[in-house]
């Protein structure tokens, strides 16, 4: 039923098995099971959002580059497949979550009011998940994992439950400053300390160091508001009431963790082994430049690691110059397209650009630093929210 309403519902709600199983303490259905049926709500959202029309007369030139070098990367994983389970996986992976989410994203941003949902329940599951781990701190049932690293359940990754909070923090902050409604700006401002909680708690870099530079672009592409100007002092002071209300619940062995790179610490990307790693792909890349390893040959030399780390660096390594320039024009085509949509737009699409901006930035970061490219599907809805607000200014200019 929801499917049939909005494409928004399979996106923006895929986090609620997460927020049932940490409900539970455990994940009672079998394995995959998650994973198939949320792949099947995705795809039965696009294919009746097709039905209902929403797909005609889609007009985006990112939106045709986008599916080329997506396209040429299937075929590529398809065709180079290596024998073993992690490279099936990879391939499943990356057309059901990166190339679905890529089409879905396009749907959500090609109209205002779509995004708007989009984004306030994307929030609002965000902040759930914050509100049960702060009570289960408070009850002291909250689980530590992998040492000094919090999430709601042991079945939760608190790598991803640190993205769920940092992207949840960049739509509250993107409210905050931007939203005309009052009791809207209240309820994310209010929100901020809660995701903040969550993000930290988590006990992970990569979530924070990509909130960081998705909030300085967000901010960036905003401070042509003079409203966004002076409410950025109200920003200012919830994250003074984070910084103080944090170290009451969190353990200070997690905050350390996630801020390091902000404090001096040592911890680096020398020091969990990714330079290594970076180094290895980028000889195997010179030793196959033109096909690559193959899809997933890159964990025949780090059965443990699996994979570089870079999203650059792994599709060179393992689906040769062809792979490496698909992935390229698509990172470089989404931000000259996002620049170029900002500056073209005002009011509420200028409002949803740059906070699409601050997804982009952050999806980046996490791409080339820690995905492997079957988890970069973020980044790729990104990217097809970028199109989708470059097909939303066509059918505006359309409309003139």
């Amino acid at each position: 039923m929801l499917a049939a309403r909005s494409i928004v519902y399979p996106v923006a709600l895929a986090g609620l098995p997460t927020l049932g199983i940490a409900l539970l303490g455990s994940n009672p259905l079998p394995d995959r099971a998650v994973f198939v049926s949320l792949t099947a709500w995705l795809a039965l959202g696009l294919a009746l959002a097709a039905v209902r029309g929403e797909t005609a007369k889609i007009e985006s030139r990112l939106l045709r580059i986008s599916v080329g070098a997506t396209a040429v990367l299937a075929v590529l994983l398809l065709a180079r497949l290596q024998p073993g389970e992690y490279a099936g996986a990879k391939v499943q992976l990356f057309l059901a979550q990166n190339v679905l989410l890529l089409l879905a994203g396009v749907l959500i941003a090609r109209n205002a009011a779509r995004f708007d949902m989009y984004l306030t329940l994307a929030l609002g599951l965000a902040v759930a998940s914050a509100v049960l781990l702060v009570q289960q701190f408070l009850s002291g049932t909250a689980e530590d994992l992998y040492s000094g690293r919090f999430t709601n359940s042991v079945d939760i990754n608190p790598i991803l439950a640190g993205r769920q909070a940092a992207t949840g923090i960049l739509i509250a902050v993107s409210f905050v400053l931007a939203a005309r409604a009052n009791w809207l700006r209240t309820v994310a401002l209010a929100a901020l300390p809660l995701l903040g909680i969550s993000l930290l708690a988590a006990g992970s870099r990569g979530p924070v160091l990509a909130l960081v530079v998705g909030l300085l672009v967000l901010v960036s592409l905003s401070l042509a508001d003079k409203r966004v100007r002076a409410r950025l002092l109200t920003v200012a002071a919830a994250a003074s009431v984070a910084v103080a209300i944090v170290p009451l619940l969190v353990p200070g062995e997690a905050i350390e963790r996630s801020t390091s790179f902000l404090i001096g610490s040592q911890e680096g990307v020398s020091s969990n082994g990714r330079l290594e790693l970076w180094g290895r792909a980028v000889d195997a890349f010179l030793e196959q430049p033109l096909l690559g390893l193959g899809t997933g040959g890159f964990a025949e030399l780090e059965p443990v690691f699996q994979y570089p780390h870079n999203i650059l660096l792994e599709s060179a390594a393992e689906l040769g110059v062809v792979g490496l320039v698909a992935v390229a024009v698509l990172l470089a085509a989404t931000a000259a397209r996002l620049s170029a949509v900002w500056r073209s737009s005002v009011g509420a699409t200028r409002a949803h650009t740059a906070l699409t901006g601050g997804f982009f930035a952050a999806g980046l970061v996490n791409a080339l630093l820690s995905d492997a490219i079957e988890g970069t599907a973020q980044l790729w809805l990104a990217a097809g929210l970028a199109a989708g607000l470059e097909a939303r200014g066509d059918d505006q200019a359309g409309m003139d």
